[in-house]
C-alpha cells in the first residue's frame, strides 16, 4: 500500500500530503474497515552507501511517518521537524512503525506511528540533569541498542485523535511496550505534549522531570531507570 504515496521528489507531494491530512484528521473508528502497521526494517531495500535513502519504499514509508505526525498534532510546535524524522528512521529502522487505516474512501491512511530509538549516555544525561539548557527536543539516534545497557528514547507513540482509545491505539502502545521492554534498557525517557502523551509515559513507570520549553511551549521530559 505504501506504493500509493509519493515519493519525495514527486511534485504531487504537497497535494497529496493536503488531502491525507484533511481525511486523517477526520477520521473515526466506526469508519475504519482494516488497519494494519508496517515497520521500518520492513521496507529496507538492498544495503547501499545511501543507507535507508536508497530504497523507495523507505522513503514513501518516512512520508507516511511525516503525514501521521503532522495528522496527530495540530499545533506546528509540537510537529516533528522531517529531516530529523528521516534522519532518525533511517539511523534506527526497527524502532518505526507506521499504523494505517482503510476507509470507504481511502486505501491506506497513515493514521498513526510508534517510534523509539537508543541514545548516547551523555544525551540520556543532559535530558535527566539539564532539561531546561535545551532548545528543542532533537535526540541524535544510536544504529544499535545494547541488550541490559540501552538508553532508550521514546520518540513518539500516537494515533489521529478520533482513534484514542480504539483497538489501533491499544494495539500501537501494547506493542510498543513490548519492543522497548524486550531491549532490558538501563533507562527510559520521553518528552510529552500532551496529557495523552504523559499518561503513557505514566504507565510505562515514567515520573515528570524538570520541563523543556521549545519555542516559548514548556512540554514535559518523562524518565524511568533502571535500579
Amino acid at each position: 500500500m505504501l506504493s500509493s504515496f509519493p515519493d519525495l521528489d514527486d511534485p504531487t507531494l504537497p497535494a497529496w500530503l493536503e488531502a491525507t491530512l484533511a481525511a486523517t484528521r477526520a477520521v473515526a473508528f466506526a469508519d475504519v474497515e482494516a488497519w494494519w502497521s508496517v515497520g521500518g526494517a520492513d521496507v529496507l531495500g538492498a544495503d547501499s552507501p545511501l543507507g535507508a535513502y536508497a530504497s523507495a519504499a523507505w522513503r514513501r514509508f518516512a512520508v507516511g511517518l511525516f503525514a501521521a505526525d503532522l495528522a496527530c498534532y495540530p499545533v506546528p510546535v509540537d510537529q516533528v521537524d522531517f529531516a530529523n524524522l528521516a534522519f532518525a528512521a533511517s539511523r534506527f529502522p526497527r524502532g518505526f512503525r507506521l499504523y494505517l487505516a482503510r476507509t470507504a474512501r481511502h486505501a491506506a491512511l497513515p493514521v498513526g506511528y510508534a517510534a523509539w530509538h537508543p541514545m548516547a549516555v551523555g544525551s540520556f544525561r543532559l535530558l535527566r540533569d539539564h532539561a531546561d539548557t535545551l532548545v528543542d527536543r532533537s535526540v541524535i539516534p544510536l544504529t544499535e541498542a545494547a541488550p541490559g545497557a540501552a538508553d532508550l528514547y521514546l520518540f513518539n507513540y500516537s494515533v489521529v485523535p478520533g482513534l484514542y482509545g480504539s483497538a489501533v491505539s491499544r494495539a500501537l502502545v501494547k506493542r510498543y511496550a513490548a519492543e522497548v521492554g524486550a531491549v532490558g534498557a538501563r533507562s527510559l525517557t520521553a518528552i510529552t505534549v500532551s496529557p495523552h502523551g504523559s499518561r503513557v509515559a505514566t504507565r510505562f513507570g515514567m515520573t515528570r522531570r524538570a520541563p523543556l520549553t521549545v519555542e516559548g511551549i514548556t512540554e514535559d521530559v518523562y524518565i524511568w531507570e533502571a535500579p
